[in-house]
């Protein structure tokens, strides 16, 4: 874990390690029971005089028991409760792919209450209103577009910024006010890809001006100095990486933290094989909220699995 986080990452390459060594400590913890049922396999099949002598059967399903709790909790942040509030799906989509009105038809379909789209393909969701997006401003591609959509069962005000980062390679964030309580942040920090490496900082830099203590703490758009606040999005970041610590260093919580590799949301097609590995997508909650019954889903030709949550006010 330390080795991953004096990696630099301002180069691809090392920002592809850094990923990997955050995560593989996880994913290597499915090694103590792969281990165990080869070693019981090994057992059943031979005759057990002549069996060498080794860990007891209590003590292989101990172990095997250990490598898949240390994996990670796949309810963590899943328990629904008593919250009474509104769903949001954040996504990123694909730009890079056909299939807009299949997109459109799916999400309108899951009925969320706020749809955060990253990058730019759905045009109109069936039963949500359009409150702002970047489509028409002059994108250099369109994976630098963001839309925000509501149903008309919430009240929201929303904004797509300007892009921060670099000036070759910068992207937009979201900002919504819903039911005049709370501010969801809806994020796309540049890829570690050639040009947009260097732009990770200035972004997550600039999202921090307006965080403090789990707050906004001044006003930003829809959202004004006080108001609780949600942030959801594609970091483009692993879990211990830059932008994941320097969000919980700003006061806000990961209702995943436990989660381990069932939170893993790339690569999950559109293109790349269907095997979440890495956990880029996020969310994270600040003081006065509750995130809770988090899920994962997959999305036509999309590459990342879309996190969908509900959002209370305590």
């Amino acid at each position: 874990m330390t080795l991953g986080r004096v990696v630099p990452t301002e180069e691809v390459w090392g920002a592809v390690l850094q990923a990997l060594l955050l995560s593989a400590p996880r994913w290597l913890m499915l090694l103590y029971p792969i281990g165990s049922i080869y070693s019981l396999a090994r057992r059943a099949m031979k005759d057990k005089q002549s069996e060498p002598q080794g860990m007891t059967l209590p003590a292989k399903v101990a172990v095997a028991i250990f490598g898949i709790v240390a994996a990670g909790n796949p309810f963590s942040g899943t328990n629904r409760g008593t919250i009474d509030g509104f769903t949001v799906m954040s996504a990123n989509v694909q730009a890079f792919t056909d299939g807009a009105r299949e997109l459109e038809a799916f999400v309108g379909e899951i009925g969320v209450d706020l749809f955060l789209q990253i990058e730019m393909r759905a045009i109109e969701v069936p039963g949500m209103t359009k409150v702002s997006d970047n489509y028409n401003t002059g994108l250099a591609i369109p994976s630098h577009g963001m839309g925000i959509y509501c149903s008309e069962d919430i009240d929201c005000v929303g904004e797509v910024t300007e892009n921060f980062g670099t000036a070759t390679c910068g992207m937009p964030m979201s900002l919504v006010r819903v039911n005049s309580e709370v501010c969801v942040m809806g994020l796309h920090v540049p890829p570690p890809a050639p040009f947009c490496a260097l732009g990770v900082e200035p972004y997550v830099t600039e999202m921090l001006r307006y965080i403090d203590d789990g707050l906004i703490s001044q006003d930003w758009g829809p959202c004004q100095a006080g108001d609780p606040i949600v942030v959801a999005g594609d970091l483009n970041g692993v879990p211990g990486g830059y932008g994941y610590r320097a969000l919980i260093d700003s006061g806000l919580n990961d209702p995943q933290a436990g989660a381990g590799i069932w939170a893993s949301t790339w690569p999950a097609g559109g293109g790349w094989p269907n095997l979440p590995v890495f956990r880029l997508d996020h969310v994270f909650s600040g003081q006065g909220v509750t995130v809770s019954g988090i899920s994962r889903k997959s999305l036509p030709k999309s590459d990342h699995k879309a996190l969908i949550f509900s959002i209370g006010v305590q």
